[in-house]
């Protein structure tokens, strides 16, 4: 049986860059972006995410309410700051917060 695809939902506020990360996202892993708090809280309610990554434009309030948000809602998934750059950038991002959260549960 094969494993299911790790699930990422980005959020932030420019919808071009947005657009980009969930097509890089989806090159590899399973992903939807989008850029108004609702939008993200609505997409967390129909659907279990291993990953929330913050894109640019949020403030830290804004990430904060948003982490106890959607942690209320279902399993509290893994957050991470996406820093920008290319695509290697991002996998990297990715791949060390799966493993940091990996290591948690040892």
């Amino acid at each position: 049986m094969k494993p299911e695809k790790i699930r990422i939902l980005a959020i932030g506020r420019n919808e071009e860059i947005i657009k980009v990360l969930e097509r890089l996202i989806n090159q590899e892993w399973y992903g939807i972006g989008v850029t108004k708090d609702d939008e993200a809280i609505e997409a967390f309610r129909q659907q279990r995410f291993d990953v929330v990554m913050f894109s640019n434009g949020l403030t830290g309030d804004e990430k904060s309410a948003l982490q106890q948000q959607l942690s209320a809602i279902g399993p509290p998934p893994i957050f991470i700051q996406h820093m920008g750059g290319g695509s290697g950038l991002l996998q990297n991002e990715i791949y060390a917060a799966l493993e940091a959260n990996d290591k948690k549960k040892l």
